[in-house]
């Protein structure tokens, strides 16, 4: 569309609210000093809604003046959080230890751990996360320590970890709530990988269950819940049952998270399984390699869920008799997990005993 001459473009309600704020923050600065209590505050409530309104660069400006001008660990927590978003994890690293060395807050501690967890760092991410939890505990932050150690095969802690969450979330805010359903889904997961099936299904039940009362079936967290049904049923067997819900959960996802999310790899991944058991091998491998590259391109090619699917295709390419392939699938997962939990990964030993199988096969 072509603009007249002297005609403007409206603000967004966005921009409209953003200039309230600046103009209480400008005014203030005038009247009373940009350091009174007030001008300091009213900086602050701008800087933030920067920052939900997605507006990283103008928030990282105005926060940095902001820490000038009053450096509590509360500012300096809000300034590496525009870090974050500009996407410099090292700055907010740098930023949320100093937050620490002026107030060790619990939930700068999980900021801290969940930053280092982002870049990989998975010891020094499991440290914060067990000392937030030790200063407060809470459902939040058992649930991302519990996840963690999930991820890093301590089985037994993290149920642990999650059924404390459970007790806590339930004894808050009830059964029948989003987040007690994230919990059971999660502890149902668990518990299904730990060969508790009968267990599992009960659990991922009584999530599903609270997602239908509160948020619906048709969104991402039922959808999750769906998927993790489906994979219950798989292992007790009942291959038909496993399939629709898993189609069911990838049409959910695909439609609201949209095709190239790596949450839809997962349940790429889990639909490939089934297809896989049932001997169908020809229609799992485009599953398989699909749900890798939407994991490279979202998540990073060493991350540790490609690996898993990499895993995955590893032995459908083993039965399909492609063993060059099979090896460097292997390899590839094999190298991933141990880049990222060391070489005293679980899942790297299994992955070198089948290499070593693959080799005496030659």
């Amino acid at each position: 569309m072509t603009l007249c001459a002297g005609s403007a473009v409206a603000a967004s309600p966005q921009d409209e609210f953003a200039a309230l704020y600046l103009e209480a923050y400008e005014r203030r600065a005038r009247e009373l000093g940009p350091e009174s209590e007030r001008s300091i505050r009213a900086l602050r409530d701008y800087a933030t809604l920067l920052l939900a309104q997605d507006r990283g660069s103008e928030a990282l400006r105005r926060l940095q003046t902001l820490v000038e001008l009053a450096p509590t660990s509360e500012h300096v927590v809000l300034l590496a959080e525009a870090h974050v978003t500009e996407g410099d994890t090292e700055g907010a690293e740098a930023l949320l230890g100093r937050a620490l060395e002026q107030r060790r807050e619990p939930e700068t501690l999980l900021r801290l751990a969940e930053v280092l967890e982002a870049q990989a760092r998975w010891d020094e991410a499991e440290k914060y996360y067990a000392e937030a939890v030790e200063e407060r505990p809470a459902a939040g932050a058992l649930v991302r320590l519990a996840a963690l150690l999930e991820a890093r095969g301590a089985s037994a802690q993290a149920e642990a970890g999650y059924r404390q969450a459970l007790a806590l979330q339930i004894s808050a805010q009830g059964e029948i709530h989003p987040e007690t359903a994230a919990i059971l889904n999660n502890l149902g997961l668990l518990v299904a990988r730990e060969g508790r099936p009968d267990e599992a299904a009960t659990l991922v039940l009584r999530a599903l269950a609270a997602y239908e009362e509160t948020v619906g079936i048709e969104t991402p967290e039922a959808a999750a819940t769906l998927d993790n049904l489906g994979n219950i049923l798989r292992e007790r067997g009942k291959f038909p049952e496993a399939e629709r819900l898993l189609r069911q959960a990838l049409e959910v996802k695909t439609s609201t998270l949209g095709p190239e999310h790596a949450d839809v790899a997962v349940t790429l991944n889990n639909l490939a399984g089934v297809l896989h058991l049932t001997r169908r091998l020809n229609q799992a491998e485009p599953l398989y390699r699909r749900a890798l590259g939407i994991q490279q391109s979202a998540l990073g090619e060493q991350h540790p869920d490609a690996a898993e699917t990499l895993y995955n295709l590893g032995h459908l390419l083993n039965q399909q008799g492609k063993l060059t392939e099979a090896r460097s699938a292997f390899s590839e997962a094999r190298d991933i997990r141990t880049a990222a939990f060391g070489g005293d990964d679980p899942f790297a030993a299994e992955i070198e005993a089948i290499l070593r199988r693959l080799a005496s096969r030659n």
